[in-house]
């Protein structure tokens, strides 16, 4: 007892006990004060478990409400005209009759065989099929032949006498049998002047762009004029003194040189098979 009035008194609020006994938090606080802390995990649980079972309560509530079904306010105190059993309440004297019962037949009675019409023996309107042999009758099967039809029939082609077949007679034919129709003569004369005409106005794959191929009527009235030409400054040539001394038949001389030089190349080329000249 003396130690513990000895304890108590030195833990009273001095510093030393503080030192010694130190406060864990305000829950320790209140156990030390001699008061009991709340729970406040045991209370949420409590509350949550309060909760879960009015909210059951009122799930079924309104189970039992939605299986009632609605019912006006003014018939919640009127009971259904069918009652437990089944069989419906006895109505006024105005009311039409019940309805008989109807009586049909239950599992395993045999009152109804004798609604049934008899059966009839089933009679066979064709002939009857021969029976199917048993598996110890044996078919009377034919002896199997020796016969090598191979070597048989080739004999029998051999020896054969050959089939003569007679010539069919002549077929009647026509004045003009064996020659081509009129029309695809006609057809392939058009064909020809068309495939001539195209050759004739398509374009020289030699021919370079911006030129075009001369006519050979043209080439060679050219050609015709260019020789006539040249064949003039050959005689003017050929008419010259031996001997050239004065300026005049020097220049003469130098004009008729370039001119034969000029038309003699343009001989050359009027002289080849194909022409190009400026496309204007």
């Amino acid at each position: 007892m003396e130690s513990a009035r000895i304890r108590a008194r030195h833990s009273s609020g001095s510093g030393v006990s503080s030192i010694l006994q130190p406060v864990n938090g305000v829950r320790d606080a209140m156990r030390r004060k001699g008061k009991a802390p709340r729970n406040h995990a045991r209370d949420n649980i409590r509350a949550m478990r309060d909760q879960q079972r009015m909210n059951r309560a009122a799930r079924e509530e309104e189970e039992r409400r939605r299986d009632a079904g609605f019912k006006m306010k003014r018939f919640q105190n009127v009971s259904s005209r069918v009652d437990r059993s089944g069989a419906p309440k006895e109505e006024s004297s105005g009311a039409s009759p019940p309805r008989p019962k109807k009586e049909f037949l239950r599992k395993g009675s045999k009152l109804g065989a004798e609604c049934l019409p008899k059966p009839k023996p089933f009679r066979r309107n064709g002939p009857r099929k021969a029976a199917v042999p048993k598996a110890t009758e044996k078919a009377l099967i034919a002896p199997r032949s020796q016969t090598n039809f191979l070597d048989a029939n080739a004999r029998e082609i051999i020896h054969a006498a050959p089939v003569r077949r007679d010539s069919a007679p002549e077929e009647s034919k026509h004045k003009d049998f064996g020659a081509v129709p009129a029309y695809l003569q006609k057809r392939k004369a058009m064909q020809a002047e068309e495939e001539a005409y195209r050759i004739a106005t398509a374009p020289d794959p030699d021919c370079p762009p911006g030129m075009m191929l001369m006519p050979e009527e043209e080439r060679l009235e050219t050609l015709r004029v260019l020789q006539a030409t040249l064949d003039d400054v050959k005689g003017q040539l050929q008419r010259l003194p031996l001997t050239i001394e004065t300026p005049s038949q020097i220049r003469r001389q130098n004009a008729l040189e370039a001119k034969f030089k000029e038309v003699e190349d343009a001989v050359k080329i009027f002289s080849r098979p194909k022409v190009f000249v400026r496309d204007d």
